[in-house]
């Protein structure tokens, strides 16, 4: 794509230090649509260094330590973004997974890990979502995306909280979208399978369909400039939790038993 300054964009991630986050930002500026990024992070480290990898494609870059399931926190910090540039592109990308499952000695041992999980995917996802909305509302324009996974289509007993709270953002905004296309803004859910990023490194067992988080990002990335409402991917894995859907719920509990637990 030419480096048009019409084609341009501001935007906002959230969980931008690494993974998907980090490898979209860096897309867009080797496309040449960065014009200002503003990232977020819990980890002060990566998240310099991720901003530091996108000063070297000359986008400007804001980087700020910010934990996402404080709601006042959050506000606070789109609010000075918003107030810098008009926004174009907000992306809401934080999240976190952990290993729970069905054969827990105890289940009050997880409380808290399944409560981290959704106060950041979750909570956090909402957090940074309306206060966008609010401001897009006022400029008359913008794109909200949220990162689902694929692991949202299906209750996994590998890993309820994330499944679940994928669920939840993906439902959330594709119910959003008719309303708020009638505000001229536009909407989008990211449906990863299984894609390069601090998630998966902890996984210890196969992961069909395994993609690199560059790969992924230039699909996401085409998707956005396309303003698709759903971008899910790799294909294999979208026919096959397609294919999945169709078959009685008792059969797929059955399949999804046999699966792995979650370290």
């Amino acid at each position: 794509m030419p480096n048009n300054y019409k084609s341009k964009k501001n935007i906002i991630i959230t969980g931008g230090s690494s993974g998907i986050g980090q490898a979209v930002l860096l897309e867009y500026a080797h496309r040449g649509i960065d014009k200002t990024a503003y990232i977020c992070g819990r980890n002060e480290t990566r998240l310099q260094e991720s901003k530091e990898n996108l000063q070297k494609t000359q986008t400007e870059c804001n980087a700020q330590v910010i934990d996402v399931s404080n709601s006042d926190t959050t506000r606070t910090w789109l609010k000075q973004c918003f107030e810098q540039h008009e926004i174009d592109v907000v992306i809401v990308n934080a999240g976190i997974s952990g290993g729970t499952g069905t054969k827990a000695d105890k289940i009050s041992d997880f409380y808290q890990a399944e409560q981290n999980i959704i106060d950041i995917n979750v909570q956090g996802a909402l957090n940074t979502l309306y206060p966008a909305l609010e401001y897009f509302e006022k400029q008359g324009h913008g794109h909200i995306v949220v990162v689902g996974s694929q692991a949202g289509y299906f209750p996994m007993p590998s890993a309820p909280a994330y499944a679940s709270s994928k669920g939840f953002v993906m439902q959330y905004l594709l119910s959003l979208a008719p309303i708020l296309k009638t505000k001229n803004i536009q909407a989008s859910v990211i449906v990863p399978g299984f894609v390069e990023s601090r998630i998966t490194d902890q996984n210890n067992f196969p992961m069909p369909f395994f993609m690199s988080a560059d790969k992924a990002a230039r699909i996401i990335v085409d998707g956005l400039e396309k303003k698709r409402l759903i971008i899910s991917f790799p294909w294999p894995m979208h026919f096959l939790m397609s294919f999945l859907q169709l078959l009685p719920n008792a059969l797929i509990r059955n399949i999804f038993d046999q699966l792995p637990q979650k370290p």
